[in-house]
């Protein structure tokens, strides 16, 4: 199976599949449950069998301003922002 990890901060600020990012701020992300509602953050469990949906975030928080607010170092990861559409294409090999 597949091992999604998430740091939140009222939100999924940051996603990893399997230990590789998937979705990094300011993307955006959230988990739906198998008939299609959202889950909240407090009623995840662990083990939950889950379906999560990746978006890109609007173009303006993507420059280089937009990330000084809301980039992954701007959270405190140290590394810079890769779109989502890109960690996707490298996790499924393409």
């Amino acid at each position: 199976g597949l091992t999604l990890r998430s740091r939140i901060m009222n939100e999924h600020i940051m996603v990893w599949l399997n230990n590789k990012p998937l979705v990094m701020p300011p993307d955006l992300f959230t988990l739906l449950r198998d008939d299609g509602e959202p889950l909240t953050n407090t009623d995840l469990r662990e083990g939950m069998l889950v379906n999560g949906v990746a978006a890109k975030a609007p173009d303006v928080w993507r420059t280089p301003a937009g990330l000084k607010y809301f980039g992954p170092r701007h959270f405190g990861f140290d590394f810079d922002y890769v779109p989502v559409e890109e960690l996707v294409k490298e996790l499924l090999g393409r």
